[in-house]
This record gives structure tokens, sequence and C-alpha cells, in this order.
């Protein structure tokens, strides 16, 4: 049997189903989670030092392959950039501390009426 070269089966065609969904109801958001990002350094088996990021979601901790690589050509930014952001981050974290806050005092705390 001669088989044309260059076809293969379709990507997907072997999938199982149900374990990753390979495609979905469109506009649809079908899960988010937090990543919160870690700046490391850390020795590998012969104890070579290596400086990376790691990014945790629950209890899995994941780095990229090339993250090494692209954590050692990252750099400082301005001292204007820096600023900025550093207060645009306190602006949100105070807004949303505020939002969070309750009107009134959990507690009653004016003394009691005589009378």
């Amino acid at each position: 049997m001669n088989r044309p070269v260059g076809v293969s089966i379709p990507q997907g065609q072997n999938h199982v189903a149900d374990a990753h969904p390979t495609k979905g109801t469109p506009r649809q958001l079908l899960s988010i989670a937090k990543l919160e990002t870690y700046g490391i350094q850390y020795t590998d088996e012969a104890g070579n030092v290596h400086t990376a990021l790691c990014h945790r979601m629950g209890d899995t901790v994941y780095i990229h392959p090339n993250d090494e690589q692209w954590a050692s050509g990252i750099r400082t930014a301005a001292a204007w950039l820096a600023q900025s952001v550093n207060d645009k981050v306190k602006l949100h974290e105070a807004a949303a501390k505020a939002a969070a806050a309750p009107d009134k005092p959990m507690v009653d705390v004016a003394p009691p009426k005589l009378g």
C-alpha cells in the first residue's frame, strides 16, 4: 500500500475524550486559577547554583525549561518607572482594602445609655 508522503493522522483524532477538551462553546471561560510567581535560587544535583522564576498554582509548582535563560536577561527597571509602578500598586491595594472594610464596626463600641 502506497501512502502519500506528508499525510498524517489529524491531531486530536486519537485524543481521549474528556481528558482535555479541544473544543468548546465560543467565548466561554473554561477555568481560572491564581498563579503566583516567585524568584528562586536553587542548587542542582551537582551543587551548581541556578536563578530562575517558578510559578505556583494550588500545590503544583511549574518552571519553564527556558526560564533560567530568561531570568538571567532581566534587569532592574528605570527608577521613574519603578516608582510609577509601585505608586499604582499601592493605590490599587488601598482601594481593595477600603472596599473590603466594613462600614460599621463589628461590635457595638458605644457606652450603654443610662435612664
